[in-house]
């Protein structure tokens, strides 16, 4: 993901099926540049992707090692990587592209990246169609965790890559 990619992305969390359960992030493409800047610069050390399909853009990615953001790893007691997705583009959302999306991105972007192979995600507990994706996806309930600041707790899921 490039600066340039922002006004796409604030588009696409300003989407009712996004903004629901994405509902933390900036308001502002100002507000995301903001939010983002050490991302893009690399000072913060999480990976941001916006994904493609035949060269169009449908939605965005990120990974991290989950050691790198200590307050979270605490609350969350797990280690290898973070995983973050969200399908956009509302034409292409709800059409069975993000299990197959994320297989390939856990599988081949995430260790290449981080050098790990266990993969979590956590999506907010009502968020029922992310985990059927995620779980689609080979992705596995562990545990339920409220990480402090977050209105709702995460349904912490884990997949290791190339499974």
């Amino acid at each position: 993901m490039t600066e340039a990619d922002l006004p796409r992305l604030h588009d696409w969390l300003e989407q009712p099926h996004v903004r629901a359960f994405w509902r933390n992030e900036p308001r502002t493409v100002e507000g995301l540049a903001e939010h983002y800047r050490d991302v893009l610069t690399g000072a913060e050390p999480t990976y941001a992707f916006i994904a493609a399909l035949e060269e169009l853009p449908i939605g965005y990615l990120q990974t991290y090692r989950i050691g790198d953001h200590p307050e979270y790893a605490a609350r969350v007691e797990v280690e290898g990587a973070g995983v973050d997705m969200l399908i956009g583009d509302p034409a292409f959302a709800h059409r069975g592209l993000g299990a197959p999306l994320l297989v390939q991105f856990v599988d081949e972007v995430v260790p290449a990246i981080t050098g790990e192979h266990t993969c979590w995600i956590g999506p907010t507990v009502d968020n029922v169609r992310a985990i059927r994706c995620y779980e689609k996806a080979g992705f596995e309930h562990v545990k339920t965790v409220l990480v402090p600041g977050d209105d709702q707790p995460e349904y912490l899921m884990r997949r290791t890559a190339g499974l």
